[in-house]
């Protein structure tokens, strides 16, 4: 049995997260930002490791590169999972798959906590009405908003659910007196989660340093002779060709300053 004083105990240890959609989620120590790369997520991990615990990197290993298949970082204690472009390796969607394992809050008000259950209702009152739902091939009932996706399990038997929004009403989604509960939600760019894509480098993730977008393999005659580099600083985004001959140039330049010093 918990008694009042062992429940509060487990409820200062839960992770507590602020979501904004189509943006982030954060807490007091840090903040994950869609399009964020997977270098800064481990880095603030490894820097918060005493209060997140049990997390595990989820790839293919056969076919790493294949944009079918993300790079997860899975935070099993706390039922959160960060799912990355597994070329770019930037962050593409948050999923909050185990909703009792944190505390969830918008515009800083609870809609997910052990005193504020997560019904279907307190989610139209916390982000305001939105377009009908509709239950996917595994009939789980799915109610998106713009950057954020939202799905109630076990809602098949809840029949009233198709009339909701069809009245100004939102009592007694679930029929029978009761309601659905939320069970996860995922964060994204868009309108559609199907189709969601890491986005640009964010701002706020440059810190001062130059990262790169892409890099084509420059071809001459069937012959490699150079790279092109499209490198991003503070959202800008700059093109650098490196030829061949220029390496040639720098290596031969290394190699005779290596043989004047050693001539000595």
């Amino acid at each position: 049995m918990v008694t009042s004083r062992h429940w509060h105990e487990l409820v200062r240890i839960m992770l507590e997260l602020e979501v904004k959609p189509e943006r982030t989620v954060s807490s007091g120590r840090w903040e994950f930002t869609l399009g964020m790369p997977l270098a800064q997520v481990i880095k603030i991990l490894k820097a918060d490791c005493a209060n997140i615990k049990d997390v595990h990197v989820v790839y293919d290993e056969h076919r790493p590169m294949d944009k079918k298949f993300d790079l997860m970082v899975d935070l099993s204690q706390d039922g959160v999972r960060l799912r990355f472009d597994p070329v770019v390796q930037r962050l593409k969607i948050i999923e909050v798959y185990d909703i009792h394992k944190v505390i969830l809050t918008y515009c800083s008000k609870p809609f997910s906590s052990p005193d504020v259950i997560p019904t279907i209702e307190q989610i139209f009152r916390s982000f305001g009405d939105t377009h009908p739902g509709g239950f996917d091939d595994n009939q789980v009932f799915l109610l998106n908003f713009r950057g954020i996706l939202f799905s109630f399990a076990h809602a098949e038997g809840n029949t009233s659910i198709k009339n909701t929004f069809n009245t100004s009403s939102t009592e007694n989604l679930g029929g029978s007196g009761q309601s659905v509960v939320l069970s996860s939600l995922a964060i994204y760019c868009g309108n559609d989660y199907q189709k969601a894509e890491a986005p640009r480098f964010p701002l706020e993730c440059f810190h001062g340093n130059c990262y790169s977008e892409q890099v084509d393999v420059e071809e001459g005659d069937g012959y490699f002779v150079g790279l092109q580099l499209n490198l991003m600083a503070d959202g800008t985004v700059l093109v650098y060709k490196c030829l061949l001959f220029c390496w040639c140039k720098l290596f031969f330049l290394v190699l005779l300053i290596n043989l004047m010093l050693f001539s000595k």
